[in-house]
């Protein structure tokens, strides 16, 4: 098409333009000047000032005008179809991308405005002559024996403008000189799986056969569909290549926490190394990997990243620690137990990297991370809290499997974690007795079918939900869960529950007996408090107690205590009729209930029942 330009490229009128001629297109004068002439010459409809955006230079902020050039062009809309078809063999995460975004302008694609005005860059190879002949020169080769020097063309020679413009070609007798213009830089992103291996004056064959394209995976964000994405399927569309890559995991821009794009002007800028520092790099990424869906904008709040710390690997390191206490550096076998919380366990777990397997070969991240997190949950919250007094007992063997179970569930955890965490796994994995020299060196775990056990996983869930009902009916009824009670009456729909699950029942909503029976699940205490439940629930109290003064002291589990405890006559009693479980429970040689108040002491009181309890350690 012809172009008229009234602006010149420094962005004044060009001559010829009576009272505006040589004046700067952008300055307010000049507006007001054109409405005076307008409004003069009966022309001007209407006039108003409106605030609008306006572009500047991202560099010197200096305004910056649009104005029609020529430019080269490579005809992608006859494309078109070739390229929607090639988008129906790629995998988008998030999947909407591929119609929506990607599709629609696949769908209204349109012809690429290929060059560029650049002082440096990659030339266009296009050499004209004085009559408009042109060459287009595919290769160094080519270039070298064109060239009307070919010295200018070594081995160490530049081929970037503005170098490769002193190189004057010959042929037919007549001279070419380089058009001026360069490529778009986008030409080279999406020429990148070709020129990653000098195709096709190179590794050939790593292309043409398949080797080493297309790529299985890439990722970028989400302006990259009409950027990267799209210039990658372009350049191997023109070269008659099939799709470049298999999966994509598009990604959202990251905004602040309010969801304001981040600016220096506004303040809100988030300095990732700074987060890296504070945090952690593994928890940087588990936020960017939960807090949303790969497609969607994410709001960064620093707040909420420290309670993902501590919700994720702060429980997974106390977790650790608990095992590194207990665990003797024995080579243990987990598959001899028949512990109920141990087969459940190994149950979740081999569950979790069948799941994890499956939803990764989708290259489905977000579910699969938050199913990690829920798993460090379920770890810390049912399995290790209701091993605790396994590993403290005085059965070795329940000892050992609770330790071995627990061994290979941190090291297959340290090996899932890997892709996501890699340095927490890494620390892991050489904790738990990982035996190769990194975790990212290991295979990826399968799962073991036969310790899937699908009925144990259903059990075990409708336990926990008896014990939720539990929990929420004695906090109707006010009576904290140390305190004993004497039955609780469980309806299940199957009218029947495992007896080992039954114990586990008892053992954590502190009952003496579960009856079960037929109908919609629901949960009833007993709630009738006897002289000896009362006795029971106040030696809980006091194991409590002694324990949290034992953390407040820094004793370990290897420190020995003098136990006292002092009080009324009920509380003495108490104490003498529990004293084998208060010993145990608090690490403790003897108890002494007279005497001199120890200097490590604590008063308190339990249902308007005064005691006072201390120790010395041994």
């Amino acid at each position: 098409l012809p172009k008229f330009h009234l602006v010149k490229l420094d962005g004044t009128y060009v001559a010829g333009t009576d009272f505006l001629e040589e004046r700067l297109v952008t300055d307010e004068q000049v507006a007001i000047d054109i409405i005076k002439d307008l409004a003069h010459r009966g022309l001007l409809f209407a006039k108003e000032k409106y605030e609008h955006s306006y572009p500047h230079c991202w560099r010197c902020k200096s305004k910056v005008i649009y104005y029609a050039k020529d430019s080269w062009y490579i005809a992608m809309s006859q494309l078109r179809n070739d390229m929607l078809a090639q988008n129906e063999d790629i995998h988008w995460e998030p999947e909407h991308l591929k119609e929506g975004r990607f599709g629609e302008w696949l769908r209204e694609v349109k012809d690429w405005a290929f060059s560029r005005e650049r002082y440096w860059g990659t030339p266009l190879p296009v050499w004209e002559a004085q009559d408009g002949d042109r060459l287009c020169v595919g290769s160094f080769e080519e270039l070298r024996s064109l060239a009307k020097d070919p010295s200018r063309v070594g081995d160490d020679f530049d081929p970037h403008r503005p170098f490769v413009d002193a190189i004057v070609l010959v042929k037919d007798g007549k001279e070419f000189q380089r058009v001026k213009d360069v490529c778009d830089v986008w030409f080279d992103s999406g020429a990148m799986p070709f020129a990653q291996w000098h195709y096709p004056f190179e590794n050939k064959e790593l292309i043409d056969l398949g080797q080493a394209y297309p790529a299985d995976f890439i990722s970028e964000a989400i302006d990259q569909t009409r950027g990267w994405f799209y210039t990658l399927l372009a350049v191997a569309t023109l070269l008659g290549k099939e799709r470049p890559f298999k999966n994509v995991i598009c990604l959202g821009h990251v905004l602040d926490a309010e969801g304001k794009k981040m600016s220096k002007s506004l303040g809100n800028i988030v300095l990732p190394m700074e987060m890296i520092d504070r945090y952690g790099a593994d928890a940087v990424r588990w936020y960017m990997y939960t807090i949303n869906q790969p497609g969607e904008s994410k709001r960064f709040d620093e707040k909420v990243l420290g309670e993902m710390l501590r919700q994720n690997f702060g429980i997974l390191s106390n977790v650790l620690s608990f095992y590194q206490m207990f665990e003797g550096g024995h080579v243990r076998e987990y598959r001899t137990s028949q512990h109920v919380l141990d087969r459940w366990m190994l149950a979740r777990l081999n569950k979790l990297v069948d799941q994890t397997t499956q939803r990764l070969e989708h290259y489905i991240v977000t579910e699969t991370v938050r199913e990690l997190g829920e798993f460090i949950t379920d770890l810390s919250t049912w399995y290790v809290r209701r091993s605790r007094d396994r590993v403290k007992g005085t059965d070795e063997q329940d000892k050992q499997h609770t330790l071995a179970t627990l061994n290979e569930v941190l090291l297959t955890f340290s090996k899932l974690l890997a892709p996501f965490a890699p340095f927490f796994a890494e620390y892991m994995y050489r904790e738990v007795g990982g035996e190769k020299e990194s975790v990212h060196l290991e295979d990826w775990p399968m799962a073991d079918k036969t310790l899937m056990n699908e009925k144990m996983l259903a059990d075990m869930d409708r336990t926990r939900k008896i014990v939720s009902r539990a929990f929420e009916r004695r906090a109707e009824a006010g009576i904290n869960v140390r305190q004993p009670l004497a039955i609780l009456t469980v309806a299940l729909p199957l009218g029947s529950l495992d007896s080992a699950l039954i114990d586990v029942i008892k053992d954590e909503v502190n009952v003496k007996e579960v009856i079960v029976k037929e109908g919609d699940l629901a949960v009833e205490f007993d709630l009738q408090l006897t002289p000896a439940l009362k006795r029971e629930g106040l030696v809980r109290e006091i194991i409590r107690r002694v324990n949290a003064l034992r953390k407040k002291e820094g004793l370990t589990i290897e420190d020995r205590v003098e136990l006292f405890v002092i009080g009324s006559t009920e509380v003495l009693d108490a104490v003498k009729e529990h004293e084998d479980t208060l010993l145990h429970s608090t690490l403790a040689t003897q108890l002494r209930t007279s005497g001199d108040v120890p200097e490590t002491h604590e008063t308190f009181s339990v249902n308007a029942i005064d005691v006072t309890i201390g120790f010395v350690k041994q």
